[in-house]
């Protein structure tokens, strides 16, 4: 079996495609998680916005 090989470009590419990638999921999960513990006070502001709207 041949080894592919990639050149220095090619190579430090792929690298930073792996790097944002584990990025863009640390980020996902880094807003669920935000979302989980402010849930409540989104839900609130959410009413309060509507409230408002249906008030003007």
């Amino acid at each position: 079996m041949k080894k592919q090989v990639f050149d220095k470009k090619e190579e430090s590419i792929l690298r930073l495609d792996e790097l944002f990638k584990g990025i863009g999921e640390e980020v996902r999960i880094a807003n669920q998680v935000a979302l989980k513990e402010h849930g409540d006070s989104l839900t609130m502001l959410k009413e309060t916005k509507k409230l408002h709207r249906n008030w003007a």
